[in-house]
């Protein structure tokens, strides 16, 4: 049985648009933010399976982005982090191992080994 909820290119731009938010963001506390990234990167892992690639969402990352920040909460760091922390990812702007150029376990151990860390759990 599939247990995707994100099944295409859209569905996935309209789950960010509606997810990778301030509202949203902002009220999760850091089990609900890493359960949040593990389960985003796994739809994503199998999106990329069937064939989606960075140059697929690049542009709409992008402005995500940049519509998003500006009017986002610019004292909240935490979300700051959060938020960038996820869409440098998808665009490939952060450090190895890239979600788009590496095996996705050796992502994943990326992100587990931040999260052992105190950058998105507190200023």
């Amino acid at each position: 049985m599939d247990n995707r909820t994100i099944k295409s290119k859209l569905e996935l731009e309209v789950y960010l648009t509606n997810s990778l938010n301030y509202s949203v963001i902002s009220k999760m506390d850091f089990n609900e933010y890493k359960t949040f990234v593990i389960n985003l990167f796994n739809e994503l892992n199998e999106l990329k399976k069937e064939g989606l690639e960075r140059e697929d969402i690049f542009d709409f990352i992008q402005n995500l982005y940049f519509k998003k920040m500006p009017i986002e909460n610019e004292t909240d760091v935490l979300f700051e982090r959060r938020f960038s922390g996820i869409t440098e990812e998808l665009i490939s702007f952060c450090a190895d191992p890239m979600f788009w150029h590496s095996e996705f376990e050796l992502f994943i151990k990326k992100w587990e080994n931040a999260f052992d860390g105190d950058w998105y759990k507190k200023v």
